[in-house]
């Protein structure tokens, strides 16, 4: 698969193959080396940064290169550890249904993609960054989604920001899936 700008600034994915390709709520292209940082509750984000942002238990996340439920992957973490935990959030537990939550910030973190991430050649790995975080969210086929892991002392944290198609999608030989349409 290539990620490809076309005329107008279309970006699709293109199979450039000679077989059809499958695909379901795969990684698209990523946003490049970067860093975390701690903004105030009350800050304007800071303009490329991409906020590690949960909501709940169905919330979807990359964990261990599949995406799944936040619920689903804490509920496993919580099988090995009962206390295992959301780094930055807070979690309040459904009273009807343990494995059903949401979550509170305690913290506003960000991932930063380097400057030089925006310049240069684009390559799937920060071809993310390329464009407004904005072009990614309102896109049908695609959306934001964070890879995860677990750590012994903090918990299920944050890795890195990517863009991943929304379900399952297939592209013949020779043809493309459009993602986006800059504005």
């Amino acid at each position: 698969m290539w990620l490809q700008i076309r005329a107008n600034n279309l970006i699709a994915l293109t199979n450039k193959g000679q077989k059809e390709w499958a695909g379901n709520e795969s990684n698209v292209c990523g946003f490049g080396k970067g860093s975390f940082k701690i903004i105030k509750m009350d800050a304007d984000l800071p303009d490329g940064a991409i906020e590690f942002s949960l909501s709940g238990s169905d919330d979807l996340v990359c964990y261990k290169d599949v995406v799944q439920k936040l619920g689903d992957v804490l509920k496993e973490l919580r099988k090995k550890n009962p206390e295992t935990k959301v780094t930055y959030y807070k979690l309040t537990f459904d009273t009807d249904d343990p494995h059903k939550f949401t979550v509170r910030k305690t913290h506003r973190v960000v991932f930063m993609p380097r400057p030089e991430e925006k310049s240069g050649e684009m390559k799937e790995f920060n071809a993310g960054c390329r464009e407004k975080l904005q072009l990614w969210e309102n896109s049908a086929s695609c959306t934001v989604l964070w890879h995860v892991k677990a750590s012994p002392v903090k918990g299920l944290i944050p890795v890195k920001p990517a863009v991943f198609l929304r379900g399952s999608a297939s592209i013949g030989p020779g043809q493309s899936l459009l993602l986006a349409k800059p504005s």
